[in-house]
């Protein structure tokens, strides 16, 4: 099973539900990966994620476009969750520690931490 940037719209106890319920739905050797947004642990972790944000789309900008105009609009929308002052209140991103623990108790097994930047990771594990 797969899952790409929805899971942080949950609060930490609809994540763990979750977690458990996909893990039981799960065959043996199965695996379920997430690709989503984390919460840093601290300050510098989250200055370290919005930095890495605004480059990453900055540079997506250039590519694409050549110029920074869609950077701009990015910044301007407030996009980058760790550097807005005034979040959405709908984005609940949980510590990835924190999440790596309820796969546990879930019941996965190999539970890793496959690619991580500017506050996104791809982690996940497997049934046994």
């Amino acid at each position: 099973m797969v899952s790409s940037l929805a899971i942080h719209h949950l609060d930490d106890e609809g994540k763990k539900k979750l977690f458990r319920d996909l893990s039981s739905n799960l065959v043996s050797g199965g695996a379920l990966i997430i690709a989503d947004l984390v919460k840093p642990t601290c300050k510098a972790g989250k200055e370290i994620a919005a930095r890495e944000w605004d480059d990453a789309v900055y540079k997506r900008a250039m590519e694409l476009l050549g110029n920074p105009d869609a950077y701009e609009h990015f910044k301007k929308l407030n996009w980058n969750i760790y550097s807005d002052p005034d979040p959405d209140e709908e984005d609940k991103p949980s510590i990835l520690f924190d999440q790596l623990k309820w796969l546990e108790e879930a019941g996965l097994v190999n539970i890793d931490v496959f690619w991580m930047k500017a506050g996104h990771a791809i982690f996940g594990g497997y049934k046994p």
